[in-house]
């Protein structure tokens, strides 16, 4: 079982029944930016991962400390079927994929704020251009002087 949890690259963490860390592999290490030695005996609360047992299964966390990771995709599992129920967490970093997604909603947003301001902008230059006419004209000496009459 620890070669197998060594072997994979995303955070993984084993807890007890009471939140105590029992289990986690060198990603984990690599997350906590601490060995496995200083930290296997600490609770989810003083690692600062009680966030994945507060949250939904298979959901977003916000990871509250200065790791490389800032958000992650928890996904959690509760075995009963050995004599000490383990959680078990799978940490999946999404920090990318959410910048990626945010600068596109920018993106759209830029192209939409871009159209209505065009949009807005038409019909003051349609205006301003008539205006600019009407007043060449009225000062130009050889035109004649436009005249309104009141009907």
């Amino acid at each position: 079982m620890r070669r197998v949890v060594e072997e994979i690259d995303t955070p993984l963490f084993t807890f007890d029944p009471h939140h105590v860390l029992r289990l986690m592999n060198a990603a984990g290490e690599r997350l906590l930016q601490q060995p496995a030695a200083r930290l296997l005996g600490k609770t989810a609360v003083e690692l600062e991962l009680n966030a994945c047992f507060d949250a939904r299964n298979e959901t977003l966390v916000s990871l509250s400390y200065s790791a490389p990771m800032r958000a992650g995709w928890c996904a959690r599992d509760r075995s009963g079927r050995t004599a000490c129920p383990i959680t078990l967490i799978v940490l999946s970093d999404v920090s990318r994929a959410l910048r990626e997604e945010e600068r596109s909603a920018w993106q759209r947003l830029i192209r939409v704020l871009g159209h209505e301001l065009n949009n807005s902008l038409a019909p003051i230059i349609s205006i301003s251009g008539s205006c600019h006419r009407v007043c060449r004209c009225l000062s130009c000496p050889t035109r004649r002087t436009p005249t309104f009459s009141v009907a």
